[in-house]
């Protein structure tokens, strides 16, 4: 008897641990639950302020015309501030004491040019040897001023040795400003009829 008695005590001490753990177990799972239960609520309240939020967006046109209007908005403000530089450049300017005018040439040469392309100054046969001397005595960095006075207009005349004079008097007046250092200016006047 002493058997069955341990026995029992044994099979009720198992029964009893197993009734214990399912309890726990049971306990267990209906935390589970409730924690379920609790995320399908916010699952629910989610889905409803995702269609709230969904029927506030404005229609798929509405945005296109918002994006566009926001890259114009863009293009006009670069064309505001190009603009705005544009006038504070010019206002700049404008404020600016004027600059100095070019000085006036520290020599003068006429050259005067026939139909036969014979070339004259001040009365006489040109002479470049002469001109260069006068061109030498310069300080570096002048200026000088050739006037070419061309033959008067007339009618069937050939003006090709005209043209070979005054690209002499070029070709001269070039070589010079280069080997002295000086700034060249040409100009060329017709003879009034």
């Amino acid at each position: 008897m002493r058997w069955l008695s341990i026995l029992f005590l044994i099979v009720a001490l198992g029964s009893g641990a197993a009734l214990w753990l399912q309890r726990e177990a049971a306990a267990g799972l209906r935390d589970d639950l409730a924690l379920l239960h609790g995320d399908r609520r916010e699952i629910a309240r989610l889905r409803e302020e995702n269609a709230r939020l969904a029927a506030a967006l404005p229609p798929a046109g509405t945005l296109e015309a918002l994006r566009a209007d926001r890259a114009a908005v863009a293009r006009l403000r670069r064309e505001i501030e190009t603009t705005r530089e544009k006038l504070e450049t010019r206002e700049r300017a404008l404020a600016a004491p004027p600059a100095a005018a070019a000085p006036a040439p520290a020599l003068k040469l006429a050259v005067g040019v026939d139909l036969a392309g014979q070339l004259s100054s001040n009365g006489l046969q040109f002479d470049p040897a002469a001109w260069r001397q006068q061109l030498a005595a310069l300080p570096r960095g002048s200026a000088f001023e050739i006037r070419v006075q061309l033959p008067k207009a007339e009618a069937g005349a050939s003006y090709d040795k005209v043209k070979q004079g005054v690209d002499a008097i070029a070709e001269h007046a070039r070589q010079a400003a280069k080997d002295f250092g000086l700034k060249m200016s040409l100009r060329t006047e017709r003879a009034q009829p």
